[in-house]
Order: structure tokens, then sequence, then C-alpha cells
């Protein structure tokens, strides 16, 4: 009795949310597709089960990608939600051999952080997320759980984009999320404009070319774009690239074009304030 009175009030919350993202506008592709059984049963889960028993029940529960993708939709519960995507993700590789020994062959990431970096910066309008340097498509398989409509990737290894692309084939196929074997480089400026929101692990090891890269990107970035860099070790050489006044900041330097001027975000208890780069 009690399983299906909860089972009850999870149908209402999720069919006045569906009701809801239904209503909104531009939201045709991002709309809701879990089922409210399903909704109940991955709140249900026990996190401090092994991972394999977990994944067992995942398997057993028929919850697919996509499912994952309405559950982060909805739930407010970051650690269940970074948990839930580890454990459909954990059998894809991303270290692998370098190819080229100026670019990261896949770096190891926080997904909690990057769950909260994205979502502190990400409006609704931001429809197109781009990762620059994607590995194997982890990020890009997130960024719509946090409600981007669209995820492009660029990386330089040619294995890594098959890993993303044999993992994501779904998505690929439905063009929710497309991966481009490239040099970030070699890219054209019409490839980054087509970005909402550009981010950034610093996928090149010298600091002078990562500059030269990020001051590109700021180029050719659409007026109403933002860039996320969660490793700015390179500020002094961005200063002397770009020409900007750029601020000593620590870790994370979020950046958003405006009527072709650039501003810098300050975080004052998790808002977002932008100052003009003049």
């Amino acid at each position: 009795m009690i399983r299906k009175y909860i089972l009850y009030i999870v149908h209402l919350l999720y069919s006045a949310l569906f009701a809801c993202n239904e209503l909104s506008p531009g939201n045709a592709k991002n709309s809701l597709t879990i089922t409210p059984e399903k909704v109940l049963f991955l709140n249900q889960l026990d996190l401090l089960d092994t991972e394999q028993t977990i994944k067992r029940q995942l398997d057993s529960a028929n919850i697919t990608n996509q499912d994952l993708i309405g559950f982060c939709q909805l739930s407010l519960d970051i650690d269940r939600k970074t948990t839930l995507i580890q454990i459909a993700r954990s059998h894809i590789p991303n270290n692998l051999q370098e190819e080229n020994h100026e670019y990261w062959a896949g770096i190891l990431y926080d997904l909690r952080r990057f769950i909260e970096n994205v979502s502190l910066l990400k409006q609704p309008q931001d429809k197109i997320f781009m990762d620059v340097g994607s590995g194997n498509g982890e990020k890009l398989y997130v960024s719509l759980c946090l409600g981007f409509e669209k995820a492009i990737g660029i990386e330089y290894s040619k294995d890594l984009v098959q890993i993303a692309q044999e993992s994501l084939q779904d998505f690929e196929q439905n063009k929710q999320i497309h991966t481009i074997h490239q040099d970030a480089f070699k890219v054209s400026e019409e490839v980054y404009k087509k970005a909402d929101f550009i981010y950034l692990y610093s996928p090149i090891k010298d600091n002078t070319m990562m500059a030269n890269l990020t001051f590109q990107i700021m180029q050719n970035m659409k007026d109403g774009a933002k860039l996320l860099e969660v490793r700015f070790v390179y500020r002094d050489e961005l200063v002397r690239v770009s020409g900007l006044p750029i601020p000593h900041l620590a870790g994370l330097f979020a950046l958003k074009k405006h009527n072709n001027k650039f501003y810098y975000a300050e975080y004052d208890h998790y808002q977002t304030k932008w100052k003009i780069l003049e």
C-alpha cells in the first residue's frame, strides 16, 4: 500500500513536470521520457551497494541511457545523479596512449564538479554544448543530462572519437551528440559559432599554445555564448595573446561575449556576477 502511494505521488509530480516541460518553448527535443516507475526505482536504489550490484539492478530494470538523462533532468540530488552516471559509463575507457604529445590523451576529471560548474552558468537559452577535447564523450552525454538539447565534441584522438561514437551511437544517430575528429586549431569558426556554451579542460599541455587556442575560440564564439575553462593555469600567456586585463583567477575562468565585448564571471555565494574586460 505504501509503495503504491509513493508511486502515485511520483506520478503526479512527474506529470506536472512533464506538462511544464511540454509548455515551455523550444523543449520538444528535450521532453522527459522516463516513466514514473523508473523514477521511483532510481530514487530507491541503494547507492552503498557495489558497482556491480547496482549495474545488475539497472540492467534488470531496463534503465537506458535516455532514462538516465530524463532522471537527471528531474532530480535535484547531485550525488545520486553523479553516481548513476559514473556507473553507467564505468566500462568506457578514457585514458589512452597519446597520439600527439602536445595534447592530453583523455583527462580524468571530477564529474560532480563538472555538473556543479556547468549548472552554475547554464541559462535556459543555452541549447548547444561544446566540449573542446571531448575524450570518450562522457561530458557530452552529461551535458544532455543538464538540459542541453545538443552536444558537440572536438577531439584530436581518433581512438577516443571512435569510443565516443560507439558508446553514444543512439545519440549520434538522432543528432543529439556529434563528435568531430579534428585538431581544435583547425576547426572552422562556423563550428565554434554553433555553441551556446563552450567547455575547456586545458586539452593542450603547453600554456602558450593553450592561450592561443582559447583566444582563437574567444574570437570565433558567437555573441551571447559562454566559455568555461576549469584548469585556468595560463592567465599570463592569455593576457599577452589577447591584450585583455584578465584578473588572477584560481582554477575557473568563465567568460561570456556580449555585443562583441567580453565579460568574466566573479562568484559570490554561488551567484554569478559578470564584469567587463576592458
